[in-house]
């Protein structure tokens, strides 16, 4: 199955600077250009907390343009959870639709050799994989065309790039509520709590423009030749936890991933199910300290690049309050889940190739910047996982 690659940002020309101050933020509006910097920060500590968008400068180069996803007086927790094991006979005959099974295999975790992995064939070529937290299931369709592979790129989550490339609309033939509530029925049976989805149209012109058939598909096949056909929904869900967020996000410094869900449903039904790195409660304790406020995190970001020249655009898209994973132990699968603001930033990369006649060339690199949400410390994530 497909290998995800990481995409890696690059912030270029790095060198020392004068401390630049913050120059501005209003919820739901820009800053007036003559506005002086102790009247801006004066108006930073005015933050609506309800705001749903942010916009200003932080320093030359860095900006938020961001959506808010708070949600306001929530009772956070500091949780501890395992990785989903899952019922083998339960989740099979969630998926087996009367088919019949022609092999099943037992394999060592490759992190636990004391945890087996399950592999379970069908006769119509469609295999479902359950491991410790992951849980996966690809039809014959999905093995040869790489539906998963084209919607996710190189990233290993969905970002807003991910709308850009596949945004939301119509397919002929395909009922998109029908797809839906598919999906929802596969997570009810399963036991994984969600939130209301997102939905990309992965449509033949779009599915055509991503497919470059000089190479190998992301499963490492010959691109498959798309036709008007083969157009389907890409059906994602935010996992939850007593109905707050868990990040989709993860970072290596650990490592730690959020929970990832997403299912693939075109004109022949299901085509691919995915949920990764699901979590199950085992303690939840009061937090030990309060929540901070937006404004801190913004505080925190413009330090972040307080001594670096910024050469390329940055800017901040959304930041959202969500459960972040911090790994405790890995042979059992223990984590904590904790809130944290999860920071989604987008850099515009210019760069110049000589054999292009130094033509410029732009790159958008997305990647998250994560604080601790009680003590503002930064989660160092040695790149996106």
């Amino acid at each position: 199955m497909k290998k995800f690659r990481n995409k890696e940002w690059i912030l270029s020309g790095i060198a020392l600077m004068i401390c630049l101050g913050l120059t501005g933020c209003y919820p739901d509006g820009k800053i007036p250009v003559d506005a002086d910097k102790e009247t801006v920060v004066n108006h930073l500590e005015d933050i609506d907390k309800n705001a749903s968008h942010i916009e200003c400068e932080l320093a030359d180069g860095l900006y938020v343009n961001a959506e808010l996803n708070i949600v306001q007086d929530a009772e956070w927790k500091d949780n501890h959870v395992l990785l989903r094991n899952w019922d083998t006979a339960s989740v099979r005959n969630v998926f087996s639709n009367g088919r019949k099974i022609t092999e099943t295999k037992t394999m060592p975790n490759i992190h636990n050799d004391k945890l087996d992995d399950q592999y379970i064939y069908w006769d119509d070529g469609s295999t479902l994989i359950m491991r410790q937290g992951n849980l996966e299931y690809y039809t014959e369709i999905e093995s040869n065309y790489s539906y998963l592979g084209y919607l996710y790129g190189t990233m290993p989550y969905l970002t807003e790039e991910t709308i850009e490339k596949f945004p939301e609309t119509g397919i002929p033939g395909v009922d998109k509520e029908d797809a839906i509530e598919q999906i929802k029925g596969i997570l009810q049976n399963i036991g994984v709590e969600v939130s209301d989805p997102n939905v990309y149209s992965l449509t033949y012109e779009k599915l055509e423009k991503n497919t470059d058939y000089s190479q190998t598909d992301p499963n490492g096949n010959a691109p498959h030749k798309w036709s008007e056909e083969d157009a389907a929904y890409a059906i994602a869900f935010k996992g939850t936890l007593d109905s707050l967020p868990i990040t989709e996000v993860g970072y290596r410094s650990g490592p730690a991933a959020g929970e990832r869900i997403v299912g693939i449903f075109g004109k022949q039904g299901l085509i691919a199910f995915q949920a990764l790195n699901i979590y199950e409660e085992e303690e939840k304790n009061q937090l030990s300290e309060e929540v901070l406020d937006v404004q801190t995190i913004l505080e925190n970001i413009q330090n972040k690049f307080r001594n670096i020249l910024i050469t390329d655009k940055i800017e901040i898209e959304k930041i959202s309050l969500e459960y972040v994973p911090v790994l405790e132990d890995v042979n059992s699968g223990a984590y904590k889940l904790k809130p944290m603001f999860v920071c989604m930033a987008r850099q515009e990369i210019e760069r110049t190739e000589d054999k292009k006649e130094n033509n410029s060339i732009e790159e958008n690199s997305t990647f998250p910047i994560i604080f601790d949400a009680q003590t503002g410390m930064e989660i160092q994530i040695g790149g996106t996982y």
